[in-house]
């Protein structure tokens, strides 16, 4: 359980890089913001997973590209490793 949900949380969360996953926030001069609301649903398995586990995560990518800073924010979870 522990595991699962922290990989269901850092895969959720590199989804918000895909164009059609997370929207784009800001494309100026100081980069592009991307950002994905996380929540248990989303997770894909059998059998489906409930749970009331969610978050916000928000990536902002340089305007050279050169950099990626995060930060991902999280309620309800636990057993977290």
């Amino acid at each position: 359980m522990k595991v699962r949900v922290l990989v269901l949380v850092l895969v959720l969360a590199s989804v918000a890089l895909l164009p059609f996953g997370g929207s784009a926030g800001s494309q100026a001069s100081a980069g592009t913001t991307f950002t994905a609301h996380l929540s248990s649903s989303q997770e894909v398995q059998t059998p489906p997973v409930v749970g009331d586990a969610q978050g916000e995560a928000i990536f902002h990518l340089s305007a050279d590209g050169s950099q990626l800073s995060y930060e991902i924010m999280v309620a309800n979870i636990q057993d977290v490793l």
